[in-house]
């Protein structure tokens, strides 16, 4: 008996102390340090400083988000940025101190794809992790395995189906196409990923009229596509370029379908006014979405704006890539220590290699390919007295 009911009193303290096993587990690491530091580079001058412009609103916004939330992991974050002046060798001059000076964890940045192919291969050599936001150049990521990431969809998959509706619904033959030769996406577009993706509809490109990013007259190309009389004008221009060709289109009473490349957003039809009706385009974000999370946000970036521009996708795009990496340094678990900084930046790394569906404000799933580029849902849309509608 008393073997017994030793035996019970026995099972009972294993089974209490494995229940107990069970509720308590070590806590988790917790990240250390004054601050946990993220380099951050944007074009604030320069062709691109609208887009820079938007991203710092953006920036703001997801850093007010983050000290309300306590921090990274309880740690506050201290975002140390450069201007890359829309200049290549500014961006590679901005990842060298960041890397070498500031000791960053991760850079976010550059933005445009050619600012893209000369830093990637900096960061990448230094086993550095750098994610930009923006670049959609097919190909940049690829080339500079594994610490590069672009929180974007590329451009050979951005197009796919807005090509195809465009061709079919229009009953598109031939096209000219004009492009900005000067800023690295617009020209790679114009040259080759869009008339590439034409060809497979059996689309001809009767022209391309190249034009500088700065360029604000454009009455001699919308002249040429007089002369040619295409059955649709494709456009890879950055916004105002963009806005001010279809203004210069509709001066002229040139009616053809309309196609915008990526860089053809909400500002360009701003500026073209009534001459953008009709213009298909398509984004991975949609901002006059009825979707409450997404009013909301646009909502509250219109206010520290102070004028009536609505973000670009790209904005919402920094925003998420900011979320998404302290996400990342909270769930790998980094230490912040300075003897951990490059473990640290190996966790990072790998968090972003293997991101999965996570919902954002650019997209409602976001994942990362192996080449290290974005994957995201495209929305197809068309322009309509002043601003964007979905034609899902």
């Amino acid at each position: 008996m008393r073997g017994k009911r030793l035996h019970r009193v026995l099972s009972g303290m294993l089974g209490a102390l494995a229940l107990a096993l069970l509720v308590w587990a070590p806590p988790a690491q917790a990240i250390s340090g004054p601050e946990v530091k993220i380099g951050v580079i944007l074009p604030m001058r320069g062709p691109l400083s609208f887009y820079g412009t938007q991203l710092v609103i953006a920036l703001e916004m997801v850093k007010d988000r983050i000290a309300k939330e306590g921090g990274i992991g309880g740690v506050p974050a201290k975002f140390i940025m450069y201007d890359s002046e829309s200049k290549p060798n500014e961006a590679i001059n901005a990842v060298k101190r960041l890397i070498e000076r500031d000791k960053v964890q991760i850079i976010l940045g550059p933005f445009a794809s050619g600012e893209c192919e000369v830093a990637f291969p900096v960061a990448n050599r230094a086993q550095v992790p750098i994610v930009s936001p923006a670049s959609a150049k097919p190909g940049i990521s690829a080339a500079n395995r594994p610490w590069t990431f672009r929180n974007s969809l590329t451009t050979d998959k951005l197009y796919t189906r807005l090509l195809k509706k465009w061709v079919e619904d229009k009953k598109i033959k031939t096209v000219v196409i004009l492009y900005d030769q000067k800023e690295a996406l617009m020209k790679i577009d114009g040259t080759q990923v869009l008339p590439a993706l034409l060809a497979k509809h059996g689309v001809k490109v009767l022209d391309s009229l190249a034009y500088l990013s700065q360029d604000v007259d454009f009455s001699a190309q919308v002249t040429r596509v007089k002369e040619i009389k295409p059955d649709g004008v494709v456009l890879s221009s950055l916004p105002e370029a963009g806005g001010l060709i279809m203004r210069e289109l509709g001066k002229q009473n040139v009616k053809l379908p309309m196609l915008g490349s990526i860089g053809v957003t909400q500002r360009s039809i701003e500026i073209a006014g009534s001459a953008a009706d009709g213009l298909m385009t398509t984004q991975t974000m949609w901002v006059q979405s009825p979707d409450p999370i997404m009013r909301d946000w646009v909502q509250e970036f219109l206010k520290r704006q102070g004028k009536d521009i609505n973000p670009t996708f790209e904005a919402g795009s920094m925003y998420d890539t900011v979320m998404i990496t302290k996400m990342i340094m909270e769930t790998s678990k980094i230490s912040n220590k300075p003897e951990d900084l490059q473990a640290d930046r190996a966790k990072l790394r790998d968090g972003w290699q293997n991101l999965k569906g996570y919902k954002g404000i650019s997209s409602p799933s976001i994942s990362i390919n192996a080449d290290g580029d974005g994957e995201k849902a495209t929305i197809l849309l068309e322009a309509q007295g002043g601003k964007f509608r979905s034609l899902e």
